[in-house]
């Protein structure tokens, strides 16, 4: 008799609970729209209209569309494999970001690609995907966080890189696809 009351009292706990935090997240989010912060979408604010733009700024040559589509092709098969890889124990359960390619051999043979998988690398990160942050650092080469110790989030670095991006795809020194004219 103890034991169902006390679980009756557990099961009212808890559904108080959930009842309050839903509450507050709707709080929260009234909050935020009269403070004017932009909404997040997938971790990225579309106000920037940084995602959306960027297959329509990214240029590949005529010369090049076969190449870029045959990578296209194997980054998407190794992107498959990935997600099933990265989504099983040990690797799901671990809090740093690199294990999700350090302990994956489809996401080390994504970094392996290099420079010609970046715009679909940016392509996930955009899409949200802030574990790629991982694959952009080691294909570049660059580190888009703060210096100093500052503890930066995964989704405001996807939000940097996305930037990033944007500003660098038709170099040619980060777009492979531009042919060899303007290389």
């Amino acid at each position: 008799m103890k034991y169902r009351i006390v679980l009756i009292m557990m099961v009212c706990w808890f559904v108080l609970l959930c009842i309050l935090t839903a509450g507050c997240s709707k709080l929260d989010e009234q909050s935020d729209r009269k403070a004017g912060v932009p909404e997040r979408n997938n971790y990225i604010y579309p106000d920037l209209n940084l995602c959306s733009s960027i297959s329509k700024v990214f240029k590949v040559a005529d010369a090049d569309r076969k190449n870029y589509a045959r990578t296209r092709r194997r980054f998407d098969e190794l992107l498959i494999v990935w997600l099933e890889e990265a989504h099983q124990p040990p690797v799901c359960f671990s809090s740093r970001t690199d294990d999700y390619f350090d302990r994956v051999p489809a996401g080390l043979d994504i970094i392996k690609m290099g420079r010609s998988v970046l715009p679909f690398v940016m392509e996930q990160i955009c899409a949200g995907n802030f574990f790629f942050n991982v694959a952009a650092r080691r294909i570049t080469g660059l580190t888009l966080r703060n210096e100093g110790g500052i503890f930066i989030s995964e989704q405001e670095l996807a939000l940097r890189w996305s930037k990033w991006w944007h500003q660098n795809c038709n170099k040619p020194e980060w777009n492979e696809y531009l042919g060899s004219n303007l290389r």
